[in-house]
């Protein structure tokens, strides 16, 4: 994600959503647009990026049903 670090930032995304027994449910791709994008400082040197990926224009999105 670094290299959306700035807002409104355009970057291809991949999203795999895998049901409890591992098996995958859902797959979307595509552009997305980094919105809200912040990034707090932390004494540790821990990075805690917080975001919201806005998917833009068409994409790709693929159902598997459960077996």
């Amino acid at each position: 994600m670094r290299d959306a670090d700035a807002e409104d930032a355009y970057i291809w995304h991949k999203r795999v959503i895998v049901r409890e027994d591992g098996s995958v449910a859902e797959i979307r791709k595509g552009v997305v647009q980094v919105l809200n994008y912040n990034e707090p400082t932390s004494a540790t040197d821990s990075v805690k990026a917080n975001f919201t990926l806005d998917y833009y224009g068409e994409y790709e999105e693929t159902y598997y049903p459960p077996v």
